[in-house]
C-alpha cells in the first residue's frame, strides 16, 4: 500500500500523474527506495442513449473490460434491470417493461 505523506488536497483528474517512492529491502537486507510512476488515474467510461422505448438493450461500449451499469429513465430516475455480459466490448440489459434513458458504465 503506497504512503503518500504530502500531496495537493485536489483530486487527481485526467493527465495527473503520481510519481512515489516505497521503502523496500533487498535480499541482504539493505534498504532500497522504488521509485514507480503511475502514469493514468483514470478509467474508461461510456455514456449510452436508449432513444427508443425497449425492454432490451444491446450495448456495445468496446472498453475492453467488464463494466458497472447504471442505468435512468428520462425523467433521471435509477432503474433497475439485468445485466448479462456478451464479451468484454458488449452487453445486454433487460427491465421487466420497455423505457428509453440513458446507460453510464464505468
Amino acid at each position: 500500500m503506497a504512503i503518500i505523506y504530502s500531496y495537493p488536497t485536489t483530486t487527481p483528474i485526467g493527465t495527473d500523474t503520481i510519481i512515489g517512492t516505497r521503502q523496500a529491502v533487498d535480499e541482504t537486507g539493505d534498504n532500497l527506495t522504488v521509485t514507480f510512476t503511475v502514469a493514468s488515474i483514470t478509467d474508461k467510461t461510456f455514456d449510452f442513449i436508449q432513444a427508443v422505448p425497449s425492454k432490451v438493450w444491446n450495448i456495445n461500449h468496446n472498453l475492453d473490460k467488464y463494466p458497472s451499469v447504471s442505468v435512468v429513465n428520462n425523467n433521471d430516475v435509477l432503474m433497475h434491470g439485468e445485466v448479462t455480459y456478451i464479451d468484454k466490448n458488449n452487453l445486454i440489459v433487460s427491465f421487466s417493461a420497455g423505457f428509453s434513458g440513458k446507460a453510464f458504465l464505468n
